[in-house]
């Protein structure tokens, strides 16, 4: 399977699964907190099932010295936080029936997001504690569309090319 594949398969999942969840959760929202790291870990856990965390997008150059030790201490990492910009939009829209934009919430307007920030990339474990200020955001006045690696950046982590 290639990208784009995975990608759309992971776009009609994701709205099935939020889909059959939006009764369930409007009558109960128990069951949005109690769901939290599986809707958390929905997307991740279908792309390793597709590829495993050895195939990423993107190595750091530190990454990419040790990649092929069977010990090394590696961690795969979103480039863009996928919580923030992906998964509270869906969330959101799968509940208003679209996003802040006004787009429908559909599979193709999920494709979109994940073709826009799903990108992964494999650091060392140093270089992800590195990231803990932006574990969950993206440096300040970062707008979508512009420099995806804007945090790596902001730590000093650079990519293999």
């Amino acid at each position: 399977m290639n990208r784009k594949e995975a990608i759309r398969k992971m776009a009609e999942a994701y709205y099935q699964m939020l889909t059959a969840l939006k009764p369930a959760i409007k009558k109960n929202p128990d069951i949005k907190a109690g769901l939290k790291e599986g809707l958390g870990k929905f997307l991740s856990n279908l792309y390793i099932s597709y590829f495993g965390k050895k195939n990423t997008d993107y190595y750091s150059e530190e990454a990419y010295k040790i990649k092929d030790d069977k010990n090394a201490k590696l961690v795969f990492e979103h480039i863009v936080p996928k919580a923030r910009y992906i998964q509270e939009p869906c969330y959101e829209a799968s509940i208003k029936g679209h996003f802040e934009d006004g787009k429908e919430f559909s599979v193709e307007s999920i494709e979109g997001l994940l073709n826009k920030y799903w990108k992964i990339a494999t650091v060392t474990k140093e270089e992800n504690e590195k990231l803990n200020k932006y574990r969950t955001k993206m440096p300040e006045g970062w707008k979508p569309g512009d420099d995806p690696f804007a945090r790596y950046d902001a730590v000093g982590i650079k990519f293999h090319k």
